[in-house]
């Protein structure tokens, strides 16, 4: 570039930000032998003489980078002003649930640390293909420390990784452990307390920290590999609770039909006549006795049967072990449960699973004959669809129902949050009202802040769609996914919302992390060295001496789709308008009203990366920034911005036309009453506003008019820091 002090060329950059020269990647690089699982330094034979491979590998054996937890932990603490010991003063008795540490196992972990202070950490494991073009994926160990501020927690500058494999084909179970274990060798001498260096605290900076591995959030075929059970749609394949399976024949198939087969975890035919099963998990009436949750007493009795016992083949062994088919090393962890630690992902289970399955029931036209089919009914929906209003701040609009199959998670999440209504409106009465059980109970399972007493709530709408599923959509249809809504009540009990612990989190850093990828072998060492340069070029980012002009610049240039919280805005903080409304005579009219003379009318402005519009300037789009949620003498309040009024050249002043919330969206059942604390019914009153100022804005709203309730739906969003 020709410019005084700046770098030649990416090495002088690279050591720059890495002054200080580590370790090779190549150094920390151990091979997984395919046969017995033991590690090798060698990636031509196994160093276990008793091996077949130990003359030379004749399969290719597990590539496995190794990068160590401590200097990670070092690195984030000193550089991070977002942790908070503050909840680890005392339990907290509080009747609402905000984060993690809210909820019941942080709070034991707690009141048995007496007062020490500690870490938590929430790991992911998954797998990734590095291209599309190449048969190798990456399964890559990911951590958080869920005391970092939920908005920091899972930037990519805040994330541990704790060891990238390189593999042909998916990892076995004990292959797994053997990745696993380096990791939990360390964890476990992390739990011993380390002393460390940390920015946040305004007194003596080094504290000593133990090191605690509290839960696990996978999706189920990584789940399976790391908790050492069976395959999630085979016998046994809950990684919550143990799931007895059977296969009955012909039996089963005629007591089916005669609506008395409920057991748990049976077989079902795939077609009328066909010998090919399939694994249905239906509830167990109450009357019977319940399956067995999976807790760490429990496997200890298992692994004391699989230490001394030996099995003829891999199907007694399971079903002999209730599904333990190797043991999980993450028992070794004081406060890790083989069971309950291993959470309710929504991604996966919700989206994913029950989602994406009842699109498939209901739009497949092999079911065009079954009584839930509204596949007839198709361009209703997706007109109605079509017609609801997203903030521009929105991931992903889904797409036509007619590409159901490939929607992404984050689309089958907006069409069930926000696009209800239009399958409520074609359904059949019974299950259009077993579907709202669905959507309210996500919602509050996802939302921001859950009240205690809204587990229960939980509890009782995913037990009454999961008890009604198998009556309306026969029991062929309960899947895996399906029964596992069955947990999420007690995983937001242990762990708090969904939000905190959710895939899309892990998925987004995967993504990152796999996109500096451009070499065609090595791709751990790459990855390992990528992030080195990443870490230190986002802590040079921020220290409070580097250029303000150029950070707004970068600010600029990677902000994305993402929503932002709008507590925190202030009247310092640059306010960018556009579109200048010309019409004299709703000026005219506003400056008698406001009696200021000086004064500018726009369509649209800009609060940081914010856009806020008037309610006529996107009429035809389905991205709409006019609606808010806002304080309106210290109470939140629904409206439409009007107009948006620069006063003096400098103040914001937006007119609010307020709506007259009719009611809440409620449940009645079982006589219990339960009501959805984000979905309202409501009309404009275009005769009523308000104006108010930029810092009484909350966020922004979804909503739609409903032609059958001749009324506008509104629907807040449950969480703003996941795929919203």
């Amino acid at each position: 570039m020709k410019m005084p002090n700046c770098p030649i060329n990416f090495y002088r950059v690279k050591r720059h930000l890495l002054p200080n020269a580590s370790a090779s990647p190549s150094s920390l690089t151990t091979y997984i032998c395919p046969v017995c699982c033991e590690a090798s330094t060698s990636p031509n034979r196994c160093s276990d003489v008793n091996c077949t491979q130990h003359t030379g590998f004749r399969t290719s054996p597990i590539s496995y980078l190794r990068i160590p937890i401590l200097q990670q932990l070092r690195e984030i603490l000193a550089h991070t002003h977002a942790l908070n010991f503050e909840q680890q003063k005392s339990a907290s008795n509080i009747d609402t649930m905000n984060d993690i540490y809210d909820a019941e196992t942080y709070q034991r972990i707690i009141k048995k640390e007496a007062g020490k202070n500690f870490l938590t950490l929430l790991m992911n494991v998954d797998g990734i293909q590095v291209a599309k073009s190449s048969n190798l994926s990456l399964w890559i160990f990911t951590l958080v420390i869920n005391e970092i501020k939920r908005s920091e927690r899972f930037k990519l500058k805040n994330v541990i990784v704790g060891g990238i494999a390189s593999t042909v084909s998916k990892p076995s179970r004990h292959q797994m452990q053997a990745l696993l274990s380096p990791i939990v060798k360390e964890l476990v001498v992390l739990e011993q307390g380390e002393t460390f260096k940390v920015k946040c605290l305004n007194e003596n900076s080094n504290i000593r920290l133990k090191i605690f591995l509290i839960a696990s959030c996978c999706d189920k075929p990584a789940q399976c590999l790391v908790q050492g059970i069976s395959e999630p749609i085979g016998a046994f394949g809950c990684g919550r609770c143990e799931l007895e399976g059977k296969n009955m024949g012909i039996i089963y198939s005629v007591l089916m039909l005669m609506n008395q087969i409920t057991n748990l975890g049976e077989t079902v035919a795939v077609k009328p006549n066909s010998k090919k099963k399939i694994r249905v998990f239906p509830l167990v009436p109450n009357h019977q006795e319940q399956p067995r949750l999976r807790t760490n007493k429990s496997y200890d009795i298992f692994m004391n049967k699989f230490a001394k016992e030996r099995f003829r083949n891999d199907t007694q062994l399971r079903d002999r072990l209730h599904g333990h088919i190797s043991p999980c090393i993450l028992r070794d962890l004081t406060y890790f449960d083989v069971g309950t630690s291993f959470l309710s992902d929504s991604l996966h289970n919700i989206y994913h699973g029950v989602v994406k399955r009842l699109l498939h029931l209901w739009f497949k036209k092999k079911y065009k004959k079954a009584q839930w089919s509204i596949c007839s009914k198709l361009n209703v929906v997706n007109r109605y669809l079509s017609s609801i209003k997203y903030p521009s701040t929105t991931v992903r609009i889904p797409r036509s129902l007619s590409k159901y199959e490939k929607f992404k998670a984050n689309e089958a999440r907006g069409i069930l949050l926000f696009g209800f209504p239009a399958f409520c409106s074609v359904l059949p009465l019974q299950y259009a009202r077993h579907l709202l059980l669905l959507v309210v109970g996500v919602h509050i399972a996802e939302s921001r802040q859950i009240r205690r007493i809204q587990i229960e709530d939980i509890r009782l709408l995913f037990h009454r769609f999961l008890k009604l599923f198998p009556v309306l959509y026969t029991p062929r249809h309960n899947s895996q996914s399906v029964h596992s809504l069955h947990h999420v009540a007690a995983s937001v009990a242990e762990y708090g919302s969904l939000s905190n612990y959710s895939t899309f989190n892990f998925e987004n850093v995967l993504g990152l992390i796999t996109s500096t990828v451009h070499s065609t072998r090595r791709h751990e060492c790459e990855i390992h060295n990528n992030l080195k340069i990443l870490r230190s070029a986002l802590i040079e980012f921020d220290r409070s001496s580097f250029n303000s002009n150029l950070k707004r610049f970068i600010n600029i240039t990677q902000s994305t789709k993402r929503s932002f919280l709008l507590s925190s805005i202030n009247e310092n903080q640059t306010v960018q308008y556009r579109q200048e409304d010309l019409n004299e005579n709703v000026r005219v009219e506003l400056q008698n009203i406001l009696r200021q003379k000086d004064l500018k009318l726009f369509k649209t402005c800009y609060i940081f990366t914010n856009r806020f519009s008037v309610m006529v300037y996107c009429s035809s789009s389905q991205k709409d920034d006019s609606c808010l949620l806002f304080l309106l003498a210290g109470k939140p309040s629904i409206g439409f911005i009007q107009n948006i009024i620069q006063v003096r050249r400098r103040e914001l002043l937006l007119r609010i036309c307020k709506v007259n919330i009719r009611d809440q969206l409620c449940l009645t059942f079982d006589q219990n009453k339960i009501s959805c604390p984000n979905i309202f019914h409501g009309d404009i009153d275009i005769n009523n506003y308000v104006f108010i100022k930029s810092e009484a804005i909350i966020e922004k709203i979804v909503y739609t008019y409903n032609n059958q309730l001749k009324c506008y739906v509104f629907c807040r969003i449950p969480n703003l820091c996941e795929s919203s």
